[in-house]
């Protein structure tokens, strides 16, 4: 795991690549996490985890935007354009954002990566000494994610008795989530690949036009 910083025009996020450990046909998945502390928290250890696993991510906007269509700073903008006491309650917890790498995964696998993000958070939280239950909160495709992982946790955990398989969650949170099903055609994906991501090659470097 690598943990580095990234800065935004109003914010600075810690960040954390996590590599899938559970194979899927082979093959896992990585996610860069955004970590943005609650407002009273000034340790930068995570003790009250909000952990938001981002929707469908096309991958369409290229070398444009690398963490994809959403990142931590637009689902905190949304948030705060919210008229209620959210605003005021995402403050006082700890988000972990989960970006994938690839985001157009199989399911399986990004699930099985949502796991391990959540086996690294609780142990985060207990190297501080916290013993707050997650709050899980899947968008989208995110939703169906957090489910998958959430319940299979559960299955591993009475399956081995092994503890770290304990997902330590009190609530899940179902944002908008596709859960009878959801179809994309392919040929809309590839006509918005080709719209978005055209470059022209020069001497100077690459130029979107």
């Amino acid at each position: 795991m690598i943990l580095t910083s990234i800065h935004c025009i109003s914010q600075t996020f810690d960040t954390i690549t996590v590599a899938g450990t559970r194979l899927y046909l082979g093959q896992t998945n990585k996610a860069l996490l955004e970590i943005e502390f609650a407002t009273n928290n000034n340790s930068l250890l995570i003790k009250k985890p909000l952990i938001v696993v981002e929707g469908f991510d096309s991958g369409l906007q290229g070398i444009e935007n690398e963490l994809g269509e959403s990142d931590i700073q637009d689902f905190i903008d949304e948030a705060n354009n919210d008229f209620s006491q959210l605003p005021a309650q995402l403050n006082t917890y700890d988000i972990i954002y989960i970006n994938f790498l690839k985001g157009s995964d199989d399911l399986h696998r990004n699930a099985y990566l949502v796991e391990d993000v959540i086996k690294w958070v609780n142990a985060e939280k207990t190297a501080a000494g916290s013993s707050i239950p997650n709050v899980v909160l899947g968008q989208s495709m995110g939703g169906l994610l957090a489910r998958f992982a959430l319940r299979d946790m559960e299955n591993q955990f009475t399956a081995t008795g092994d503890t770290t398989w304990q997902h330590q969650t009190s609530l899940y949170i179902s944002h908008d989530a596709p859960h009878q099903g959801a179809n994309i055609p392919l040929s809309i994906l590839a006509f918005a690949r080709h719209m978005i991501d055209q470059f022209v090659s020069t001497p100077l470097g690459r130029f979107q036009y």
